[in-house]
């Protein structure tokens, strides 16, 4: 008996009346994938030269669209904001990345900055994925202060299935990671505390891995081949990746 490989297609056949087509479903995962997102490129990979100051930004929202992945604030054009840091020549805002360039950068909780769309940089943020994930990670700090951090998951129910809170010091990064094998669809975080109100706060280097076995099935049309006269059945014949 010969063995199918692991990436080798198989196919299927079976009678089908003329003029039919078909919709299959295919067993294998849709459109998940990982990736890390650093805020430094969008997603053609080309080079994203950011602003220095949150009143010649805009929100983050569909920047990384095609990538599976979507940004949004508290409400309307609120949301975190991609700036340059303070690392490179022309000086930005805030800290320094932790992959430099670019960061995603929030303002303080009781001083707001206005956006060049209307909105406030302010959190929490909100995350949501196209096909579920297994791990979602990122990195962040609080510059001039010492804050405290949550990043909560939520699956395609809006139903908690981990968190991660963590404590940082002044100009320190820190890791919050969750997972679940109930197949993540969607991470939120958030400032929990902070010991100086006035100062912002930094997001960089967002990873996320695929749980294969939650991710959303893809669909193929199957059209029919072969003479139908008269009622005779033909074959349809495909492939299951």
């Amino acid at each position: 008996m010969r063995t199918r490989g692991a990436n080798q297609p198989r196919a299927f056949h079976f009678p089908v009346c003329c003029g039919i087509v078909l919709t299959l479903l295919a067993a294998s995962a849709g459109p998940a994938r990982g990736g890390t997102i650093n805020f430094d490129v969008n997603a053609e990979s080309n080079t994203l030269t950011a602003p220095r100051l949150f009143s010649n930004a805009t929100h983050l929202s569909e920047i990384y669209a095609s990538w599976g992945v979507h940004f949004a604030g508290p409400a309307g054009n609120d949301g975190g904001a991609i700036l340059v840091d303070i690392s490179t020549n022309n000086g930005g805002w805030g800290g320094w990345a932790r992959s430099s360039p670019n960061v995603l950068a929030f303002t303080a909780p009781s001083s707001p900055r206005d956006l060049s769309d209307g909105g406030h940089a302010s959190g929490p943020e909100t995350i949501r994925f196209d096909s579920a994930m297994k791990t979602v990670t990122l990195w962040a700090t609080g510059d001039n202060a010492n804050t405290t951090f949550e990043l909560a998951a939520f699956d395609g129910n809006g139903i908690a299935l981990d968190s991660d809170t963590e404590s940082i010091t002044v100009r320190n990064w820190v890791s919050l990671s969750v997972s679940s094998d109930a197949g993540i669809r969607s991470v939120v975080f958030t400032l929990k505390a902070t010991d100086n109100p006035w100062t912002g706060y930094l997001v960089d280097d967002l990873s996320y891995t695929p749980d294969l076995l939650h991710a959303s099935p893809r669909t193929r049309d199957v059209h029919v081949a072969g003479p139908c006269d008269n009622g005779v059945a033909g074959a349809a014949t495909g492939e299951q990746a």
